[in-house]
Protein backbone atom coordinates (compact mmCIF):
# COMPACT_ATOMS: atom_id res chain seq x y z
CA UNK A 1 0.00 0.00 0.00
CA UNK A 2 1.46 3.34 -1.09
CA UNK A 3 1.96 5.88 1.66
CA UNK A 4 -0.16 8.97 1.01
CA UNK A 5 -1.28 11.82 3.26
CA UNK A 6 -4.71 10.19 3.46
CA UNK A 7 -3.56 6.79 4.66
CA UNK A 8 -0.86 8.37 6.86
CA UNK A 9 -3.73 9.94 8.82
CA UNK A 10 -5.22 6.47 9.35
CA UNK A 11 -1.83 4.97 10.23
CA UNK A 12 -1.04 7.55 12.89
CA UNK A 13 -4.58 7.44 14.29
CA UNK A 14 -4.09 7.02 18.05
CA UNK A 15 -7.41 5.15 18.27
CA UNK A 16 -5.68 2.12 16.69
CA UNK A 17 -3.84 1.66 19.97
CA UNK A 18 -7.13 0.38 21.39
CA UNK A 19 -7.89 -3.25 20.55
CA UNK A 20 -11.64 -2.59 20.19
CA UNK A 21 -11.00 0.23 17.73
CA UNK A 22 -8.79 -2.08 15.67
CA UNK A 23 -11.50 -4.74 15.78
CA UNK A 24 -14.00 -2.23 14.35
CA UNK A 25 -11.87 -1.85 11.21
CA UNK A 26 -12.48 -5.47 10.18
CA UNK A 27 -15.73 -4.94 8.29
CA UNK A 28 -16.59 -7.92 6.06
CA UNK A 29 -13.46 -9.81 7.12
CA UNK A 30 -13.53 -13.11 5.24
CA UNK A 31 -12.20 -15.35 8.02
CA UNK A 32 -15.01 -16.30 10.38
CA UNK A 33 -13.24 -19.38 11.76
CA UNK A 34 -9.68 -20.51 12.24
CA UNK A 35 -6.70 -18.49 13.45
CA UNK A 36 -7.35 -15.38 11.35
CA UNK A 37 -10.66 -14.23 12.78
CA UNK A 38 -11.03 -10.49 13.21
CA UNK A 39 -10.82 -10.89 17.00
CA UNK A 40 -7.48 -12.67 16.78
CA UNK A 41 -6.16 -10.19 14.23
CA UNK A 42 -7.01 -7.23 16.50
CA UNK A 43 -5.46 -9.01 19.50
CA UNK A 44 -2.26 -9.49 17.46
CA UNK A 45 -2.04 -5.71 17.00
CA UNK A 46 -3.54 -5.43 13.53
CA UNK A 47 -6.09 -3.11 12.00
CA UNK A 48 -7.64 -3.49 8.54
CA UNK A 49 -6.38 -1.23 5.74
CA UNK A 50 -6.88 -1.03 2.01
CA UNK A 51 -9.91 -2.01 0.01
CA UNK A 52 -12.85 -3.74 1.65
CA UNK A 53 -12.36 -6.99 -0.29
CA UNK A 54 -8.65 -7.52 0.41
CA UNK A 55 -6.91 -8.95 3.46
CA UNK A 56 -4.36 -6.19 4.09
CA UNK A 57 -3.73 -5.39 7.73
CA UNK A 58 -1.24 -3.14 9.45
CA UNK A 59 0.35 -3.34 12.90
CA UNK A 60 -0.41 -0.31 15.06
CA UNK A 61 3.18 -0.34 16.39
CA UNK A 62 5.61 -1.30 13.61
CA UNK A 63 3.12 -0.09 10.96
CA UNK A 64 4.13 -2.86 8.56
CA UNK A 65 1.55 -4.26 6.15
CA UNK A 66 0.64 -7.94 6.13
CA UNK A 67 -1.48 -9.65 3.49
CA UNK A 68 -2.25 -13.00 1.79
CA UNK A 69 -3.60 -14.62 4.94
CA UNK A 70 -4.67 -18.26 5.12
CA UNK A 71 -7.18 -19.57 7.65
CA UNK A 72 -4.47 -21.54 9.47
CA UNK A 73 -2.03 -18.62 9.83
CA UNK A 74 -1.41 -17.57 13.43
CA UNK A 75 -1.38 -13.74 13.47
CA UNK A 76 0.98 -13.53 16.48
CA UNK A 77 3.45 -16.00 14.93
CA UNK A 78 3.32 -14.37 11.49
CA UNK A 79 3.87 -10.97 13.04
CA UNK A 80 6.87 -12.18 15.03
CA UNK A 81 8.44 -14.09 12.17
CA UNK A 82 8.10 -11.32 9.58
CA UNK A 83 8.96 -8.39 11.86
CA UNK A 84 10.87 -9.71 14.88
CA UNK A 85 11.90 -6.18 15.96
CA UNK A 86 8.31 -5.07 16.60
CA UNK A 87 7.89 -4.61 20.34
CA UNK A 88 4.27 -5.72 20.17
CA UNK A 89 5.27 -8.96 18.44
CA UNK A 90 8.14 -9.49 20.88
CA UNK A 91 5.79 -9.36 23.88
CA UNK A 92 3.50 -12.13 22.57
CA UNK A 93 0.79 -11.24 25.07
CA UNK A 94 -2.56 -9.52 25.10
CA UNK A 95 -2.80 -5.82 25.80
CA UNK A 96 -4.70 -6.42 29.04
CA UNK A 97 -1.51 -8.02 30.39
CA UNK A 98 0.86 -5.18 29.40
CA UNK A 99 2.86 -3.47 32.09
CA UNK A 100 3.56 0.25 32.10
CA UNK A 101 7.08 -0.57 30.90
CA UNK A 102 5.62 -2.58 27.99
CA UNK A 103 3.47 0.39 26.96
CA UNK A 104 6.39 2.79 27.18
CA UNK A 105 8.51 0.59 24.87
CA UNK A 106 5.64 0.12 22.41
CA UNK A 107 4.72 3.80 22.28
CA UNK A 108 8.35 4.88 21.90
CA UNK A 109 8.82 2.51 18.98
CA UNK A 110 5.57 3.71 17.40
CA UNK A 111 6.65 7.36 17.77
CA UNK A 112 10.04 6.69 16.15
CA UNK A 113 8.46 4.84 13.22
CA UNK A 114 5.82 7.55 12.68
CA UNK A 115 8.55 10.20 12.64
CA UNK A 116 10.56 8.18 10.11
CA UNK A 117 7.49 7.88 7.87
CA UNK A 118 6.78 11.60 8.19
CA UNK A 119 10.36 12.40 7.12
CA UNK A 120 10.13 10.01 4.14
CA UNK A 121 6.90 11.66 3.01
CA UNK A 122 8.44 15.14 3.25
CA UNK A 123 11.52 14.00 1.32
CA UNK A 124 9.30 12.58 -1.42
CA UNK A 125 7.37 15.86 -1.59
CA UNK A 126 10.62 17.83 -1.85
CA UNK A 127 11.97 15.50 -4.54
CA UNK A 128 8.83 15.97 -6.62
CA UNK A 129 8.90 19.75 -6.11
CA UNK A 130 12.55 19.96 -7.16
CA UNK A 131 11.96 17.72 -10.15
CA UNK A 132 8.96 19.84 -11.21
CA UNK A 133 10.91 23.07 -10.86
CA UNK A 134 13.73 21.72 -13.04
CA UNK A 135 11.35 20.80 -15.85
Amino acid sequence: MELTNENFILIRNPAMIDENERLNTFKNWRFKRGNCTKDKMAKAGFFKVGKEDNDEVRCFVCLNVFEHWDRGDDPFKEHGSLYPDCHFAILQKEQADFTVEDWIRIMNQRKIILNELRIKMKLNELTVAISDSLN
